[in-house]
């Protein structure tokens, strides 16, 4: 797996946060996960969680 920080602006309170966003090999195919997220004013990754991945452009498709 390969793991990169990534700056985003948290989309629960503006800040400049960072997400470390890990390739996952899946299936034959590589699919990106946020596996870690560091926002200064404390907010959760499970909480933003979908907010993140938008703005990394990390689409979940199922079916």
């Amino acid at each position: 797996m390969t793991d990169r920080w990534t700056r985003v602006t948290c989309p629960d309170c503006g800040a400049t946060a960072a997400a470390l966003v890990t390739v996952v090999p899946t299936m034959g195919d590589a699919g990106l996960a946020v596996s870690s997220y560091r926002c200064p004013n404390g907010c959760c990754l499970d909480d933003v969680h979908a907010g993140v991945d938008e703005a990394l452009g990390i689409r979940h498709v199922f079916g």
